[in-house]
Order: structure tokens, then C-alpha cells, then sequence
């Protein structure tokens, strides 16, 4: 089978189950292309999870003109590159033109998607839900399956500022092809809720690859010597990584530090906030890392820190998985589909979402009780490598796409693949 995985950003350390789930599908013998509207910071192409998903096989495409932006006359010029390439612009247009839409219009959709249409892949997965909006449309009439993944904000914040999404999700049951990817039962029982066709949607964990927590490079910087917890977010309102700070200052350990990984918009105010609590120099904010020096840092300080997820609203916890695989003791609010990984008592400890006080009286248990932390990390750990590889992830969505193929009447052209049980 031939995916084409469509993202915002390539390379992004934030995308970073993409590329481990692409890497994973391909070493299966599968065809992915990873179709991109903007670059991202080049650095990260360098780093051992960037390199292994190229050298896997997965290839990269950037849209030349971004999504949906180009004048169709442009459109036009550059799909006559190869006698076959004018033949499914023909083919398209006259599909368009079929349904009802002017030839401007058509040569207009047709420019959104065109690389897309060229490659010609058997299924493609929109693995940004935003972009889904305008690529659903023009997908459509290529009559291919289209996935759509739903990560939690699609769900839980944008329908509630845009009337677009709502309409969009009660009208996605006009396109036959189209299913949804859902990152958790919370983020499915969200989409339900908006309308979304049950039969529709499926639930697939993203995983972890065991192999990229073995693999610590001498490269990246020595244990910490002081105890510590660390903080790996995108330093938004949503991340809750204030909550952490105010933590922090009610407990009254000196060599106790928080390490915060991550960059965003309320970087200044954390450390106006890290000031005003007297503990500015207990934080050490670390910028945003690759995600292996992040996986590296996690492992090699798993035995004197703890890991804090504060999030005001999870869909999954991309994150708190990680932590779970590196074997570090954690500590995550009560919310969203946190639960789904954190099994409380078993696997990590829960707190009250929002609460300082909560927290730092969930840090104070394992910090006086090193035996529990390390149980609950151990556990945690077997927990993420069994549950949540990323193999298991790639076997499901290898069944996910066969699915889709086989009930939009596509043509299943790898033979070990007739032998999948539905």
C-alpha cells in the first residue's frame, strides 16, 4: 500500500510519533510519503529519530505553494511535467466538472491537492485535523480513502470558537470515504458528541519504539546531581507549567529543581512567575530539545527526578508516555484521556487539575517514599512497552488502512496483506 501522511511542519520535534509511526509502517514494507505545507527547523533532520525515518524509506514532499493558495493557472503550468501527470489532471477536472463545479473551480481544487493526486497514494491520512477543512473537499473526489486524526484540541477547544468545525464535523458524513483517527476513547466520545458517525471513528494509541529508550547517546549531557522533577510542554496556558512552578515553591526541599523542556508564547511569564515565587533558581528552562535528547535526558536522570504532566486539558499525553517508557516516576492531572495511560496507584499518581496544593502533596508521597516511585515507574514502564509499542500502533493502522481500502473498493495489490483478519 502506497499512505500519504499530510502534516503542517516537517521536521518538527513536536511531530515526532508521526515520523516514529512513518518509520515503523515503512520498515513493514509499506510505501510512505510524508507531505508537508511549511519547514520546519532543519537541525532536527540530524537527530537519530529524523535520520532512522529516512533511511527506513519514508519519503518527504513539500506543497510548493502551500495548501489551497495557488492561481489554478499555476496549477496548471506545473502539473504538465509527464504525459501521465496531464492525464489525471484531465481525469480530475472532468470529475469536478461532473459534480457540478465550474472549471475555475475545478482547476482551483485540483492546485490544493495536485502533488497529492500525482503520487498517487492508496489511502491518504490527514494527520493534522485543521487541514482537513480544506483538503477533504478536493480529496473527496478522487473517490480514495481519506483518514482524518482528531488530537484533542479539534474536539475540545475549536468547535466551541468556530461554527466551521461544528458544521464541518455534522457534514463529514457526506464523504463515503472519509474515517476518523481518534488519539483516545475521550477525544472519540468528544467527536461523537459533535456529531461524528460512530461507525466512523476508531481509536488507535500512539506508541513508543522501546528501541529508542535503549539507545542513549554518550553525546547528550551527564545526570543531574540535585533531585528534580522535569516538565516536557509546549510552554502554552494550556500545559499548565505554572501549576508546576507553584508546586515547586510549597515545598521546601532547596535541592529540589524543575527542569522545564519546551518553548512557547509564556515563556516570559514563567520566569516572571519563577521570580515572584523566590524559587527563579531551583527552574532551569531548557528550550526546546530534539525528542532524543528528551528521551535521553528522561532515562539517564529517571533515578533522582520525577515527571509532572500539569496540562489543563489532555487528549492523550504524548509525554507522559515517553516518561513511561524511560522509567521515570510520574505524577499527571486528572483530565482528558490521561487516565487511559496513568493508572492511578498502579502505574503513576493522579492529581486535581489546576491545584498547586494537589500537586505538590502528590510530589511530597513519592518523594518520602522511594520504594513506591520506584514501583510505580517500573510498572509504568512495562505498562508502555507492552500497551503502547509503536508496532502495535503500526499493525493497527495497517488494519485500519486495509479496511478502508477494501470497503472503498480498492485494488489490494501486496498479497500478504489478503491474509489480515478484520
Amino acid at each position: 500500500m502506497r499512505i500519504a501522511i499530510v502534516i503542517a511542519r516537517f521536521p518538527d520535534p513536536t511531530s515526532s510519533f508521526t515520523v516514529t509511526r512513518a518509520r515503523a509502517l515503512a520498515s513493514t514494507g509499506m510505501d510512505i510519503g510524508i507531505f508537508y505545507r511549511n519547514k520546519g527547523n532543519s537541525q532536527f533532520l540530524r537527530t537519530p529519530l529524523f535520520v532512522s525515518m529516512l533511511e527506513s524509506g519514508v519519503r518527504t514532499y513539500r506543497f510548493s505553494s502551500g495548501i489551497g493558495t495557488a492561481h489554478p493557472f499555476f496549477a496548471l503550468l506545473r502539473s504538465f511535467t509527464s504525459l501521465r501527470s496531464i492525464q489525471q489532471m484531465f481525469e480530475y477536472i472532468r470529475k469536478a466538472l461532473g459534480d457540478g463545479y465550474s472549471i475555475r473551480n475545478a482547476l482551483s481544487l485540483y492546485c490544493s491537492i495536485d502533488q497529492l493526486v500525482r503520487w498517487e497514494p492508496d489511502i491518504v491520512h490527514i494527520d493534522v485535523s485543521y487541514l482537513a477543512l480544506g483538503l477533504v473537499g478536493p480529496l473527496a473526489l478522487t473517490k480514495r480513502p481519506i483518514i482524518v486524526s482528531l488530537r484533542g484540541a479539534d474536539v475540545d477547544e475549536k468547535p466551541y470558537l468556530s461554527d466551521r468545525w461544528k458544521q464541518w464535523f455534522r457534514e463529514s458524513g457526506h464523504f463515503e470515504n472519509l474515517k476518523f483517527h481518534c488519539v483516545s476513547n475521550y477525544v472519540r466520545s468528544k467527536a461523537i458528541n459533535w456529531e461524528v458517525n460512530p461507525s466512523r471513528s476508531v481509536v488507535i494509541y500512539q506508541g513508543i519504539d522501546p528501541a529508542d529508550f535503549e539507545a542513549v547517546s554518550d553525546s547528550h549531557q551527564d545526570e543531574c546531581k540535585h533531585r528534580g522533577l522535569i516538565v516536557v510542554a509546549r510552554l502554552s496556558k494550556e500545559k499548565g507549567v505554572d501549576v508546576a512552578l507553584k508546586a515547586l515553591s510549597l515545598l521546601p526541599e532547596e535541592d529540589l529543581h524543575l527542569h522545564v523542556i519546551g518553548n512557547g508564547e509564556e515563556m516570559e511569564a514563567l520566569m516572571k512567575l519563577a521570580g515572584n515565587l523566590g524559587i527563579q533558581e531551583r527552574i532551569f528552562f531548557h528550550g526546546e530539545k530534539s525528542n532524543d535528547w528528551v528521551k535521553t535526558f528522561l532515562v539517564r536522570n529517571r533515578n533522582k527526578h520525577l515527571y509532572v504532566q500539569p496540562s489543563m486539558y489532555e487528549a492523550f499525553g504524548q509525554a507522559i508516555l515517553e516518561a513511561m517508557a524511560a522509567g521515570i516516576p510520574l505524577i499527571a492531572s486528572r483530565i482528558g484521556g490521561v487516565p487511559e495511560l496513568v493508572v492511578e496507584g498502579e502505574t503513576g499518581l493522579l492529581f486535581e487539575m489546576g491545584s498547586a496544593k494537589s500537586l505538590a502533596s502528590r510530589l511530597a508521597d513519592l518523594l518520602q517514599n522511594r520504594d513506591l516511585a520506584r514501583r510505580l515507574a517500573a510498572q509504568a514502564k512495562i505498562r508502555a512497552m507492552k500497551e503502547f509499542s509503536v508496532a502495535r500502533e503500526a499493525s493497527q493502522f495497517r488494519e485500519l488502512y486495509l479496511s478502508c481500502l477494501k470497503e472503498s473498493g480498492g485494488r489490494i495489490t501486496d498479497p500478504s496483506l489478503q491474509t489480515i483478519k478484520m
